[in-house]
């Protein structure tokens, strides 16, 4: 091992995590022998700052560790000067492994992202905009894509000696409150990068304290610069800047909104399953093509889609089992319940109309046939039972074009035909059966037809 490595195993030790990653992990060795070692910092300011606040520690452990070992420190600009350098290595800070554009399943709800996401990988520098901006609700993928640019960055061999750090909103924030009294080299630390990737940036905007937006938002024009970007700034957001609330009554949410603000929705189901499928290869396992489409309908939460799959995992490796459909609904049981996407009038309407031989249009017809009647009226009768409980009568009865009068109607007559006919409970019991039991897809889905609309449509 060098004597480096050996030191720098020391100061880990010895420092946070956070100022260990700051100020250590970017320096690179310039030379080393048996008397003397060159450090490689990114700039003069950062050799000032390692040489006022951090040399007395150093020299405590080269003495403990390597005595008589003369260390130094030097930028990049002065090893230009003396000598042609050899190829910097570019570095990575904080990016989680496996995220990778590899590893990133691509959909309806992400296909103008992951473009993105692909241009500014491909020449970090050269980006037509210095800030990209992935907004979305959580579990869309944000966090993965904006780290798969990291990694994209670092493997590509034009782009040597770039550095790469990602850091959450929390991590900025609190590093801010730890450094609040040499606030410069926080800001070396986060201008230093070529690219940086903050992720959470609503947890910044939330902050009570104005020092942490105010440095953000000279980041952010750090970032953009007056004669051209200095730096590439890849940053995630749950909501667009002008629907977040700042402390700084939005003038950082009016300068991000003149950014390139990319939206990434829910995936539907067939990148659900290609998730679980991505991610079922990760963890080792094989996974049959009817287990991710079932594992798919049965959540649209891709976080917990990944939960299940290393459940199923753990599961596997321990008792050797064969995946199928029915070993994945006994051995999750009651988690398939929880993670069940709210039901959908349109959903009910088509299961009904199946189950009584109709057409969807029947249902939501006026006709006064009595097989027609009864279908209507179990379908309105479910639909107010089961459907998503923020859904009114007047949003369901608007999905069943009908008057809110009407669909009350409907279901009274469904309550009354199942206490007096028996015929009718049958049909009634054996329908809501489907409900009950939670089943993961309509016969709307598991057909391939109109996927289910989203719950606002009826509001």
């Amino acid at each position: 091992m060098s004597k480096w490595n050996t030191l720098m195993d020391e100061l880990e030790k010895q420092l946070p995590r956070e100022e260990f990653n700051d100020w250590f992990s970017v320096l690179r060795v310039a030379q080393e022998d048996d008397t003397t070692l060159r450090l490689l910092a990114p700039n003069e300011h950062f050799v000032h700052t390692l040489e006022q606040s951090y040399r007395p520690l150093m020299e405590k452990v080269v003495g403990k560790l390597c005595p008589g070992l003369a260390f130094s420190f030097i930028s990049v600009t002065k090893r230009l000067e003396e000598e042609e350098p050899e190829p910097l290595k570019s570095v990575g800070v904080g990016l989680r492994p496996g995220l990778t554009f590899e590893n990133f399943a691509v959909g309806t709800g992400n296909e103008e992202a992951v473009g993105r996401a692909r241009d500014v990988a491909n020449s970090p520098q050269h980006a037509d905009h210095s800030v990209l901006l992935l907004y979305g609700p959580p579990g869309v993928g944000k966090t993965a894509l904006a780290t798969a640019i990291g990694y994209d960055i670092l493997r590509n061999p034009e782009n040597l000696g770039v550095q790469v750090r990602f850091m959450t909103g929390y991590e900025f924030s609190a590093e801010i409150q730890r450094q609040r009294s040499n606030l410069g080299a926080f800001r070396v630390g986060v201008r230093t990068p070529d690219v940086l990737i903050l992720d959470e940036v609503d947890f910044v905007g939330r902050k009570e304290r104005h020092t942490t937006c105010q440095e953000f938002r000279a980041l952010l024009m750090h970032a953009i610069g007056r004669e051209g970007p200095n730096q590439q700034l890849i940053l995630t957001m749950e909501k667009h800047p002008e629907e977040t609330r700042w402390v700084d009554n939005g003038l950082t949410a009016s300068r991000l909104s003149g950014e390139l603000c990319i939206p990434m929705r829910n995936p539907d189901a067939e990148t659900r399953a290609k998730i679980v499928q991505i991610h079922a290869r990760l963890m080792g396992i094989e996974l049959p093509e009817d287990v991710a489409w079932f594992l798919a309908q049965c959540t649209s939460s891709p976080r917990h889609l990944v939960g299940h799959v290393r459940r199923l995992s753990l599961s596997v490796r321990d008792r050797e089992t064969e995946l199928s459909i029915e070993f994945v609904q006994r051995f999750l049981g009651d988690q398939l319940l929880i993670d069940l996407p709210p039901l959908t009038p349109e959903a009910v309407i088509y299961d009904i109309a199946t189950h009584f031989s109709l057409e969807p249009e029947d249902i939501l017809g006026k006709g006064t046939e009595h097989k027609v009647i009864s279908a209507r009226a179990t379908a309105m009768y479910l639909a107010s039972k089961y459907c998503h409980p923020r859904l009114t009568q007047r949003s369901l009865a608007k999905a069943f074009h009908k008057s809110v009068s009407s669909f009350q109607r409907g279901v009274s007559f469904a309550k009354a035909e199942n206490a007096k006919r028996q015929w009718f409970w049958i049909h009634l019991k054996h329908a809501e059966k489907m409900y009950r039991s939670k089943r993961p897809a309509t016969l709307l889905e598991e057909k391939g037809l109109n996927k289910r609309k989203a719950v606002s449509q009826y509001q």
